[in-house]
């Protein structure tokens, strides 16, 4: 049996969250992290049954939709707000108090200026069915996507 696959509801907004702590309302199930229900076969060949025997295209699209939960993807799930978390600690950016940002592993300035400068001018020789083009990461860093934390 896969782990990832939990059986659990989430909560949509802008983002899907799945909660381990349990919500405030009466009628909440309260799941242990460490213990959470997992999807048997049986269960996924069902799901995918009535989903094969909708009747109409509507029906289909909202148990498709419908899903429950899902496997986290790697895309999402380092490069979405890892990558730029990793980004601000080694260009001395991600704690607001200077002393704080004086570790090591951190890059000068000079140096992330000329790495930008560097992916902006390699924007030309890259085939663009590697995806969006590179930006120059000192100047465009809060637009980055998923995408480009990847790239």
């Amino acid at each position: 049996m896969i782990k990832e696959l939990q059986n659990l509801k989430g909560i949509r907004t802008n983002h899907i969250y799945y909660p381990t702590t349990p919500p405030t309302n009466v009628n909440s199930i309260r799941y242990c992290a460490s213990n959470l229900p997992s999807r048997t076969h049986e269960e996924w060949k069902e799901r995918l049954k009535t989903i094969h025997n909708a009747k109409s295209e509507k029906e289909r699209s909202e148990l498709i939709t419908n899903y429950d939960s899902f496997t986290v993807d790697i895309m999402h799930l380092f490069y979405e707000n890892i990558a730029k978390y990793m980004f601000n600690h080694w260009t001395g950016t991600f704690f607001s108090d200077e002393l704080q940002n004086k570790e090591p592993y951190i890059l000068k300035k000079s140096v992330w200026n000329d790495i930008g400068k560097q992916m902006h001018a390699f924007r030309k020789d890259l085939p663009s069915k590697l995806g969006r083009l590179l930006c120059n990461i000192m100047l465009y860093n809060r637009g980055y996507k998923a995408e480009e934390w990847a790239a």
